[in-house]
């Protein structure tokens, strides 16, 4: 499994992505900016043991990557990484 920074900067490569003016996005902008600046605050942490994410972020992460891997492999191109 990715690392959450990792996810994190696959997350926002994406983001302006094609992916999001298919009508099959796997999430609604909105709520993907809404993620983004929660990313944003917790990576601009002065100290790493505190750059955390809550789990429910987390998992809309692992959820959009993995949504995201499988839309790709439906429809026959490899995600960027």
């Amino acid at each position: 499994m990715w690392s959450l920074g990792r996810t994190a900067a696959y997350f926002l490569s994406c983001a302006q992505d094609e992916v999001w003016r298919r009508p099959d996005a796997p999430h609604k902008f909105d709520d993907v900016l809404c993620h983004l600046e929660m990313i944003a605050h917790n990576m601009s942490a002065p100290e790493p043991a505190q750059r955390v994410v809550s789990p429910s972020v987390h998992e809309f992460l692992v959820d959009f990557h993995n949504e995201f891997q499988q839309n790709s492999a439906d429809n026959g191109f490899i995600a960027r990484r």
